[in-house]
């Protein structure tokens, strides 16, 4: 199709309010030199200029105008519909314009448009507004004409069309990107060019967008500069916080009035990726994944008091504070913030989910950790007891959030963690920084993590509230060192990413140097066995027992960083088993019940099963999957050649957890044992175990008959990765 429009001049071109009464508008035109001219546009059957309908004609509509120039040299008029006529074929158009022979104009109007020497300078948009099925967007598709005195006014196209047909629901925007960085859009100078108006390009902008909403099965036309487009195009496809990005990269030349069909495009699954927001007032901005952001919070940079409280809302460091208007609620106190419990301090908005003092927020882009220590100031003393001894009030920590998904604004309590083991912020000891930042104290941290999931479909940055409360005291404060976010992975809930591996263990499963050769950990050789780019966060280390892990702090810092659908293997057993009197107490387990002090009182987390137990839940509540392996076997063997199973009831009772809580297992264990069988003899089986092998000479005389070499921990790592790929857990 040629696509031109033409615009005949009623008689003269000059029609003069003789009959209408002196106006204001009359005397403004002839102070400036002006007359009301009238033009009347006329169909021509090929043409196009606002809307194609299926026959790819014109209609006008009454919003339409066009800017008009006397002469070759200015600025624009503007001249808007008067009437329509012929079914939308046919306009009148009537505006102000000084009188002269020649006449150029442009559609759509754009009162910024200017002339000089007979080209017109003005700019086309990237954006080209709501998408209309079956045609381009209202105004985007740009026209020039040239009239003389006397003559018709014929418009002619600047741009061509290209189309695209969806075929994916709930699109929000469709934005085509010319690969090669050639212009579709920007500033530019038309000239005439004896009615073939040509572009010279003055600002350059490689990609037009049109808004949603798309109706799947219908076609769009994106307007754009004429050009030949070497590398192709590129189709970026926005839902809510999704976008996918096609290429094309098939060399394409679009002429002026050129239809090109980009085609029928399939977005694969794979295709999506996570869209978040990017707020800069968001306290994780910036942060890669990993990075972590630690509050600052010194106190001139608060409103406070003579005795420290806040007054009102104090925003530092991208924290927001939520202080009383008369100075309350948290009190500032150098290292620390104290905050009273929320009782019915609450949001008119969101009550019983925001309150509207006592507490910390903060936006969000993306999914993190957040991860603070907070210690009771508030206990009670027991009576009868010499010297006095307390009872500390423990709170519990809510996480609540605000997200805008769909256009809907709604709030939530995505969390809450009552500790159950915790300090007692009246002891010096505890608000002492040297000991709270320690390894010893890392159990007494409260994490809460924000995932993908919790984010899907935000369109801004979500804002989340801390607070603590406890409905069964009237008073619990509680002083709360700076907090501290870590950014996760962005895409942690798409369900097309690959799980990450988190590997929770002893010494048979940990990470070596190169000068502990050829002692090696399973976990080490596990990325290799599985194969295709597989995340081993491995997190084992030696020496420790599902006691000594969970008291060390080491699983709260495993379990911060699993995303939803991340696969987390928990092997333990050679350290829990352990003598009774021997120098490792504080490490043993019971395997199937709690250990007992002298005072008949069980022993906190020295019960084999529970400890499992709370790393399976804690796992499922991130959305990880967990996973138990039962430990290797030792290289032990019998006079007569049998092998002997090392590890007593410990592996039996992790068999017991994994039916009693439907949790995956891989028998490790088992799969040892056999296997030693089948070797026969210790001569058989020592390439695969350090014994006195360790280049440092340290095994020389004391042979380590645990731990594995290089060989056997890939063997290890073999069984672990078909374990994985048969209960389904790897597929690539």
């Amino acid at each position: 199709m040629t696509m031109k429009r033409i615009i005949a001049l009623f008689g003269a071109a000059l029609v003069f309010a003789a009959a209408v009464s002196c106006t204001k508008e009359q005397h403004y035109a002839e102070a400036e030199g002006l007359q009301r001219l009238t033009f009347t546009a006329v169909h021509d059957a090929v043409s196009s200029k606002t809307a194609l309908n299926s026959s790819y004609k014109v209609l006008w509509s009454e919003s339409d105008s066009i800017s008009v120039f006397s002469g070759a040299t200015g600025s624009a008029s503007t001249f808007k519909i008067q009437s329509i006529g012929n079914g939308g074929l046919a306009a009148v158009f009537t505006g102000l314009a000084a009188l002269d022979k020649t006449y150029y104009a442009l559609y759509p109007c754009q009162s910024t448009a200017t002339i000089s020497g007979g080209a017109i300078t003005a700019e086309i948009p990237s954006n080209q507004g709501t998408a209309v099925a079956g045609s381009f967007g209202a105004s985007a598709n740009f026209a020039m004409a040239k009239v003389y005195a006397g003559d018709e006014l014929e418009f002619k196209n600047v741009c061509g069309i290209l189309g695209v047909k969806v075929t994916e629901p709930d699109l929000k925007r469709i934005t085509l990107s010319s690969a090669g960085g050639e212009a579709l859009a920007g500033k530019v100078k038309i000239e005439w060019n004896s009615g073939k108006p040509s572009v010279t390009v003055m600002n350059a902008v490689s990609s037009v967008s049109l808004d949603g909403p798309f109706t799947v099965g219908q076609t769009y036309y994106f307007c754009a500069l004429p050009g030949t487009f070497a590398s192709g195009f590129k189709l970026e496809f926005q839902k809510a916080a999704r976008k996918a990005v096609m290429t094309n990269s098939k060399p394409l030349t679009l002429s002026r009035n050129g239809n090109e069909f980009l085609g029928e495009i399939t977005i694969p699954a794979n295709k999506w990726e996570v869209l978040w927001p990017n707020d800069p007032e968001a306290y994780d901005y910036g942060l890669k994944v990993g990075d972590m952001h630690k509050a600052s919070i010194t106190k001139s940079s608060f409103e406070v008091n003579s005795s420290n409280w806040l007054i009102g809302v104090n925003t530092v460091d991208r924290i927001s504070y939520g202080g009383t208007p008369s100075g309350g609620g948290l009190q500032h106190g150098s290292n620390k913030i104290l905050c009273q419990k929320v009782a019915s301090e609450w949001s008119t908005e969101y009550p019983n989910i925001i309150p509207s003092s006592r507490y910390f927020s903060f936006k969000i882009n993306r999914p993190g950790t957040l991860h603070f220590y907070g210690t009771s100031a508030s206990r009670d003393a027991i009576p009868n007891t010499d010297p006095v001894e307390y009872k500390v009030r423990v709170p519990t920590y809510y996480l609540a959030i605000i997200r805008k998904v769909n256009g809907v604004t709604q709030a939530s309590i995505l969390q809450t963690i009552t500790p159950t083991e915790y300090t007692d912020g009246n002891e010096v000891a505890n608000r002492t920084d040297s000991n709270i930042y320690s390894d010893a104290y890392a159990k007494y941290w409260i994490s809460f993590t924000i995932t993908g999931a919790d984010l899907e479909g935000i369109e801004e940055a979500a804002t989340v509230y801390l607070f603590h409360r406890n409905t069964a005291v009237n008073t619990l404060n509680v002083q709360y060192w700076p907090l501290e976010w870590t950014r996760i992975e962005d895409n942690a809930n798409d369900p097309t990413r690959k799980p990450a591996f988190h590997l929770a263990g002893d010494s048979t499963c940990t990470q070596y140097s190169a000068s502990s050769a050829p002692q090696t950990g399973w976990g080490q050789c596990l990325a290799d066995s599985l194969g295709a780019g597989a995340q081993v966060n491995n997190h084992a280390v030696g020496g420790e027992s599902t006691r000594s892990f969970i008291e060390s702090g080491k699983w709260a810092t495993l379990v911060a960083g699993v995303a939803k659908g991340d696969i987390v293997t928990i092997q333990f057993g050679h350290n829990d088993d352990k003598d009774k009197g021997s120098a490792n107490q504080a490490r043993i387990t019971h395997p199937w019940e709690f250990l007992y002090d002298d005072n008949s009182q069980p022993i906190a987390n020295s019960s084999y099963q529970e400890n499992l137990i709370k790393m399976i839940n804690d796992t499922k509540a991130k959305g990880g999957i967990p996973v138990l392996v039962t430990s290797v076997n030792r290289d032990f063997f019998t006079s007569d050649g049998k092998c002997n199973r090392t590890l007593h009831d410990y592996p039996a009772s992790m068999r017991a957890v994994a039916t009693a809580t439907g949790t995956y297992l891989i028998d490790v264990e088992q799969i040892s044992y056999d296997w030693l069988t089948a070797l026969g003899s210790r001569e058989a089986s020592d390439p695969y175990y350090v014994t006195n092998k360790r280049a440092d000479g340290s095994t020389a005389s004391n042979p380590d008959y645990t731990h594995l070499t290089d060989k056997g921990a890939a063997v290890v790592a073999g069984w672990v990765a078909n374990g994985l790929r048969s209960l389904g857990l790897w597929t690539w």
